[in-house]
């Protein structure tokens, strides 16, 4: 499995070694094949099995600048377990003013069908985003 996001990566210090236990309890994790994960994708370990801090973290910035972006027209889908394009590039949008963000943004509920398998797509914005999914989508506000 490729690795696409490491968590707490500010926790490891630069010239400290690392056995695959430790890094696993710093970093949060709760099983080490997370940690083999790792390795198997790259990370380098030492002669004697340890870790070194920079190499864990020149690690985590590679993969970091290397995770895929996800075009912007595309929602995610929980049956076909990926980015999908929606059917008619369709977009049916429900301003929820009781719902707001800490900004103070209300909250939009996006609604569209997956052109792959049909499955409603829900996508959570917020209403300073509608002129960016006007772009990008046909919109249709309800009430």
């Amino acid at each position: 499995m490729e690795t696409t996001k490491i968590k707490n990566s500010n926790r490891v210090e630069l010239n400290e070694l690392y056995t695959k236990e430790e890094l696993m309890s710093i970093l949060g994790y709760k099983r080490i094949r997370i940690i083999d994960g790792f390795i198997k994708d790259g990370l380098e370990l030492t002669n004697e099995g340890y870790i070194w801090g920079r190499d864990f973290k020149g690690f985590a910035e590679k993969v970091k600048q290397e995770r895929p972006k996800r075009p912007p027209n595309q929602i995610k889908c929980r049956t076909c377990k990926k980015y999908c394009e929606l059917k008619d590039n369709k977009l049916y949008i429900k301003i929820q003013y009781n719902i707001v963000s800490p900004n103070g943004y209300a909250q939009l509920n996006c609604y569209g069908t997956c052109k792959e398998c049909g499955r409603k797509l829900i996508k959570i914005d917020y209403i300073c985003n509608l002129d960016k999914l006007k772009q990008i989508f046909d919109v249709e506000i309800e009430n």
